[in-house]
């Protein structure tokens, strides 16, 4: 077999390939182990020793096969071995630092860094020209048991595929000039137990995925400087630790259970967004750092620490129980809580203009201190209760999604407008908003609410207290409970619009009235009447529809009554009899 791959590649023996090899190679030695023996898969193995003192790869003593690394072919390119068990000593001085300065650049099929180090000896450092490396399978592999942190500092390169880094000895790896070009596919996999480090100075741009199967990724690059790709994706019990302020950067990170990703105290730092594979996932957030994200993601995970978390574009989803205790900005887009614990009460949400706290699943949320700075509260699916405080530092606006319901619990305070949009809202806290508009919206206040609004499409409903109210055409005022039709809605003065309507449900129960602290004016309102199920009022039943305290008057009257049904019109009441 062999006989045919020498005539294979022009030779006729192997006495001929080793005369070829020596007229290639003069430095090679004739009582060095056979050419053969050291053949790998892609090519020769070449172990370095130093023991020239210079450190350099060019210099063929520095190497125990006393060749410099070189591609052969037809064998293909090399694989170079750093082992502390083969390290020269020269004065005093173990030989673990070197520099490829090999006047051609040469392709590596595999760079190996193992064995247990001596005492005294340092670890390796290995610079100079870029190390390009050839084929998929093409990578690093570092098992030594030195104890320290091995360095690479020269350039790497592997165009268009993924670096291979296998780490899972007692050394951690640096690898201080891993890049990618902008645009490139180029990408790299972390595996094995150990500890990879990433400090490039320059920034990765490439479009691949950096990939941490196992053990740790620490990104300790300079300030802004992005180490990975634009995916990174962290498998079961695999971690990531962000040591220096935007080595993310826009980067696009994935979870698998188990998985953890750590930003150090004081990090600031910007993903693209954060995903759940399979739910799970943890996000540690160091005292006084700050993690944005700028996309579309949906975190099922926990996110816990002293740091704080803010929104800056996009939509993300958080549907795990989180424990930071940081502040929450959404500046921009959307976040969307989908837990009932997402941020806790320890937590301050801020909503800037444009921005919008979404809350889905008909949840309880946790008493979240919300600030509405022009912004929105969207209640986009289920009955959701909002249980913090809201403070409004502009004119802000609740939302609700069609078939959606939301309640505000807490105080609402702050001496600008909130308008109401689509849905039902409750209010059993106290609402001190200057004017609150309902647009195509159900305002239910069953606590205390400032001056209301009530445009086109818009109900007012409860047995709570508001200010002035005003009905424009187009609403509608319907006091009581939104359940049982009855009860008493407390209020300032009150205008209703030419258009507008008052409504009432008659039950045995009796009906819903209002009591105005000021003056009513009917202004040519329509009175919209309903029974409940099965009741039917006898003849000459009458019904108190609304009071005015004694100080004040209910002036004009309802454009139209229903059949059936007459209306006295008295200086602080009005009354309705059955016929």
């Amino acid at each position: 077999m062999l006989r045919r791959l020498w005539k294979l590649f022009g030779f006729e023996s192997r006495p001929a390939l080793r005369r070829s090899l020596r007229r290639r190679a003069p430095s090679f030695r004739p009582g060095l182990e056979a050419l053969e023996d050291r053949l790998t898969p892609s090519g020769l193995t070449f172990h370095w020793t130093g023991a020239a003192g210079d450190g350099k790869w060019i210099d063929p003593s520095n190497w125990q096969e006393h060749a410099s690394p070189h591609d052969n072919p037809p064998f293909g390119h090399p694989t170079l071995v750093f082992d502390y068990g083969n390290v020269a000593l020269r004065n005093g001085v173990y030989q673990t630092a070197s520099t490829d300065d090999l006047g051609a650049s040469i392709e590596l099929a595999n760079l190996q860094i193992q064995g247990t180090a001596k005492a005294g000896e340092g670890s390796f450092h290995i610079g100079g020209n870029a190390l390009t490396f050839d084929g998929s399978l093409a990578g690093i592999t570092d098992t030594a048991n030195h104890g320290g942190t091995d360095v690479v500092s020269a350039p790497l390169e592997k165009p268009g595929l993924v670096l291979p880094v296998t780490v899972s000895g007692l050394d951690s790896l640096k690898l201080s000039a891993w890049t990618a070009p902008a645009g490139s596919e180029n990408g790299l996999t972390k595996e094995g137990l150990g500890t990879l480090i990433l400090a490039s100075s320059v920034n990765n741009a490439a479009r691949g995925k950096t990939t941490v199967v196992g053990g740790a990724l620490r990104l300790e690059g300079p300030a802004g400087v992005r180490q990975v790709t634009d995916n990174l994706e962290i498998d079961a019990t695999a971690s990531v630790a962000d040591n220096a302020s935007g080595q993310l950067k826009f980067t696009n990170v994935k979870f698998e259970p188990l998985s953890h990703l750590a930003l150090a105290p004081g990090v600031s730092d910007t993903v693209a967004a954060l995903n759940s594979l399979r739910s799970g996932g943890a996000v540690n957030l160091g005292a006084g750092s700050t993690l944005t994200i700028d996309g579309v993601g949906t975190f099922a995970g926990k996110i816990s620490g002293g740091g704080g978390l803010t929104i800056a574009s996009g939509e993300q989803i958080l549907s795990g129980t989180n424990t930071y205790t940081g502040p929450t900005a959404v500046n921009g887009g959307e976040l969307t809580l989908a837990s009932a614990k997402a941020v806790q009460s320890s937590s301050g949400i801020t909503v800037a203009s444009g921005a919008t706290l979404g809350l889905q699943g008909g949840l309880p949320f946790s008493a979240v201190p919300l600030t509405l700075n022009a912004g929105a509260l969207d209640s986009k699916s289920g009955a959701n209760v909002w249980q913090g405080a809201i403070a409004l530092a502009a004119d802000a606006t609740v939302a609700m999604q069609p078939g959606a319901a939301l309640t505000l619990a807490g105080a609402v305070s702050g001496s600008h407008n909130l308008t109401v949009q689509g849905g039902i809202l409750n209010l059993t806290g106290h609402d001190a908003a200057a004017v609150t508009t309902l647009l195509n919206a159900t305002l239910v206040v069953n606590g205390v609410a400032g001056a209301v609004t009530v445009d086109s499409g818009g109900i007012l409903e409860g047995t709570g207290t508001t200010g002035a109210v005003g009905v424009n055409n187009g609403g509608i005022l319907e006091p009581g409970s939104a359940s049982a039709h009855t009860g008493v809605l407390t209020s300032g003065a009150v205008t209703f619009a030419p258009g507008s309507a008052y409504a009432v449900q008659l039950s045995a129960s009796g009906i819903g009235q209002l009591r105005a602290n000021g003056r009513v004016s009917l202004a040519g309102a329509t009175l919209r009447i309903t029974r409940a199920a099965g009741y039917s009022p006898a003849s000459g039943t009458t019904f108190t529809l609304m009071r005015t305290d004694s100080a004040d008057s209910i002036t004009g009257t309802f454009a139209s009554v229903p059949p059936g049904y007459a209306v006295t019109y008295n200086a602080t009441s009005v009354i309705l009899k059955v016929d």
